[in-house]
């Protein structure tokens, strides 16, 4: 089992927040800055990011720390455990009713959080929602949309033969995520950590 550093905190986080991002970063000096400010700068404030760095080799665990914003959290792992183990570690530490998942190279639209919260709030039955999402290259160049099913029962039948959420954009319920366990840490669903917990999570919600 890894051992992980204390987290680098930020001022009083007495206060539960409504939403945790979890962030997981493995050498994301590239890419991590606009994804912070991504979060950062959203309509909604009642929020705290967690960036868990998996044992990076670059700068990436100095960036959080350049921010200074109070409603960061930076973990470090002393080893690297891999995307399923490293957002474990996000949601082991989370406290917001809702978590929002974004990987290190992405940002997301500045009423994200919020749209997403009223949905959730509005539909308490959903465990978890996803979005459209917008390709983009590395100078930022629009590559295409995505867009996928929205209907429940659609994406349902979508998830028997194939990933049906852009995982970078999912808000899910902190407990339902919690309840079926999280991210499966097996090799074998190396490359299909989001399938198979999206899977196990249309069972339950």
């Amino acid at each position: 089992m890894a051992q992980h550093h204390d987290p680098m905190n930020y001022g009083n986080h007495s206060i539960t927040p409504v939403v945790s991002v979890v962030m997981p970063t493995y050498n994301g000096e590239k890419f991590l800055r606009p994804a912070i400010e991504s979060i950062l700068n959203q309509t909604l404030a009642d929020f705290e990011l967690i960036v868990i760095d998996d044992a990076s080799t670059d700068s990436t665990p100095r960036i959080p720390v350049e921010f200074k914003d109070d409603r960061i959290r930076l973990f470090r792992n002393d080893c690297n455990l891999g995307i399923a183990g490293a957002t474990n570690r996000g949601l082991a530490v989370a406290r917001g009713e809702y978590v929002a998942l974004q990987d290190h190279d992405d940002v997301s639209l500045p009423h994200r959080l919020q749209t997403q919260v009223d949905y959730l709030g509005a539909h308490p039955k959903i465990a978890l929602v996803g979005s459209a999402a917008t390709r983009i290259d590395e100078r930022d160049a629009v590559l295409d949309t995505v867009v996928e099913p929205s209907d429940e029962l659609d994406l349902k039948w979508e998830l028997l033969f194939g990933c049906r959420f852009r995982h970078m954009t999912l808000m899910v319920r902190r407990r339902a995520i919690l309840e079926i366990g999280g991210y499966c840490q097996d090799a074998s669903f190396r490359f299909a950590t989001d399938y198979d917990m999206l899977s196990r999570a249309a069972r339950s919600g």
